[in-house]
């Protein structure tokens, strides 16, 4: 792997104490983390490749959340659940009055998708602050989701209804 350090902490890490051991060498191997090819990819692209990249099974998803806890990434962003929110209705069209006519803005789909991916990392990270009411506005986001094929597709809507919290 060709890696970009600087998103992966503890890569760094690893890399900086065999650098320390080992000061002529220029390759360093690490043994096999589960499901790091994924984590690779949507670190290096975007979050929402997660729900193309995997299957529809809840334990794999599990998996590539303690592969990003182990590695020390930030799947959220230091993100609340109210950001993911805002983030996830980003998609809608939204009018913008112009010489006393209203102008049609086009949303950003592609910030919702990623949106629904720090969604469900926060859901299943338990990073949910207020227990009672961050877990109902994250009930109501994934109800915001499901309806909408257009926006999130088909894996992306399944796999949050398929959480435990949402049958």
């Amino acid at each position: 792997y060709n890696i970009d350090l600087s998103m992966i902490p503890y890569l760094t890490s690893f890399v900086r104490f065999e650098r320390n051991r080992q000061p002529q060498g220029s390759e360093f191997t690490h043994g096999n983390s589960p499901l790091f090819d994924a984590a690779q990819q949507e670190l290096e692209s975007c979050y929402r490749f997660c729900f193309q990249s995997l299957l529809v099974d809840l334990a794999q998803y599990h998996t590539l959340c303690e592969t990003y806890d182990f590695l020390g990434v930030d799947g959220l962003g230091s993100q609340t659940i109210d950001h993911v929110f805002v983030d996830l209705r980003a998609w809608k069209t939204d009018y913008e009055l112009e010489y006393k006519r209203y102008r049609a803005i086009n949303g950003d789909k592609t910030l919702a998708r990623d949106a629904a991916f720090r969604l469900f990392f926060l859901i299943l990270a338990g990073e949910l602050g207020d227990e009672a009411n961050d877990s109902a506005k994250a009930y109501n986001a994934v109800l915001f989701i499901v309806p909408h094929p257009g926006t999130f597709k088909y894996r992306t809507r399944t796999i949050l209804r398929a959480d435990e919290g949402f049958d």
